[in-house]
């Protein structure tokens, strides 16, 4: 599969990239600079036609549409929302617009968007039937799945990627919490009661490389585990992962005062769930093996990669279990001669656990444990 992925110098555009060039696939990345390599397509987001030669994506099976500026990466300024609004409104209206020029186009766009679409609801529990919400990021989320639609009106399978959280120590809010935490310094967020909708990087790009081929899902789909918890239990768990306490607290005052508006979507809670991710019929429509994510043991060393012996009875031909809880792909093959292996060309539906623990997941990511590519997990 040749995939054109904007945002691909992201965390989740990175890890995506990994995940593709594992499966054999091909991807081509949508850059702003010159481009230094033949992988490599120069656009401008902010151009009306994304100044893209509608050549240079002739061939094309899929786009992965990632592209957006950082939402908390300081005080929202008029200036600063502008930005946050327009890279991501302004660059899917660009894109589309070259997509649905093509005589050929990509059969399908994965277009990004965010769980700030259901606004502040209080803890309550939303999935992808829930209305929008109210607040800034609830409306440029609203208005940025709203730029994909004309695609889907040409024809190309458009999913919206609605993403929580994204747990990975090499960036996002884990990666940053991390060395402070270390320190001793962790501290929960205002009052800590607020839900935070979560989904560990790892879990996020399989589901992805899933959603690319499956030819019966579109529009909206939640990436988040089916495990929300509230900031306190967040912070006492990424405490715990790295041996240290978190007895301090961040007042929403002082939030205020240094994040301005920002402070608002920060205290937001909202319990969003993967309804379609854990939907069984989803799993009904795929004529190959079903691969589910495994239980999160309480000990980060399952995480680990396994050993030969282990790998051996974990692949296999599929027929036997490495341990309870993980179920085995059928039709696995060995990736060259290391301990890991990945599906055959035809992608199966990871289907969810309920047994994941946001504990066990960020223990894992904490300590550097790598994640068993035997397996999926929706932590």
């Amino acid at each position: 599969m040749r995939v054109i992925v904007s945002g691909s110098s992201g965390l989740i555009g990175s890890a995506l990239g990994a995940q593709l060039a594992s499966t054999g696939d091909e991807m081509i990345r949508l850059v702003r600079r010159q481009p230094h390599s033949a992988g490599e397509i120069q656009w401008d987001p902010h151009a009306a036609d994304g100044g893209i030669d509608h050549t240079a994506l002739a061939g094309a099976d899929a786009v992965v549409h990632l592209a957006g500026a950082p939402i908390a990466a300081g005080r929202w300024t008029a200036a600063r929302k502008r930005e946050i609004r327009d890279s991501r409104v302004a660059g899917t209206t660009a894109l589309v617009s070259v997509l649905t020029a093509m005589s050929s186009p990509p059969s399908v766009l994965l277009s990004g968007s965010a769980i700030g679409y259901y606004g502040d609801t209080g803890g309550r529990e939303v999935d992808e039937s829930s209305p929008a919400g109210a607040g800034f990021l609830a409306e440029v989320v609203r208005d940025w799945e709203a730029a994909a639609a004309p695609a889907g009106n040409a024809g190309i399978r458009v999913v919206n990627l609605r993403t929580g959280i994204v747990l990975s120590r090499n960036g996002g809010v884990l990666g940053r919490l991390l060395p402070v935490f270390r320190l001793g310094l962790g501290a929960r967020i205002g009052p800590g009661t607020q839900v935070m909708s979560w989904i560990m990087l790892t879990d996020l790009v399989r589901i992805l490389a899933f959603l690319l081929e499956s030819r019966d899902i579109k529009g909206p789909v939640n990436l988040t585990a089916p495990h929300p918890a509230t900031n306190a239990e967040f912070t006492a768990a990424l405490a715990a992962a790295v041996g240290r306490k978190a007895r301090l607290g961040i007042p929403a005052a002082a939030l205020q005062l240094g994040l301005g508006e920002a402070t608002g979507e920060l205290l937001s809670s909202a319990r969003v769930m993967p309804r379609r991710l854990l939907n069984p019929a989803i799993a009904c429509l795929r004529r190959c093996a079903i691969r589910r994510f495994t239980t999160f043991a309480e000990d980060p060393a399952a995480f680990r990669q396994p050993s030969r012996s282990a790998h051996s009875r974990t692949c296999g031909n599929g027929s036997r279990r490495a341990s309870a809880g993980v179920s085995v792909n059928r039709g696995i093959r060995h990736s060259g001669g290391t301990s890991a292996c990945r599906p055959l060309r035809a992608v199966t539906m990871p289907m969810v656990s309920r047994s994941s623990r946001l504990a066990a997941a960020i223990a894992s990511t904490a300590s550097g444990s790598s994640m068993m590519m035997a397996d999926s997990r929706l932590s």
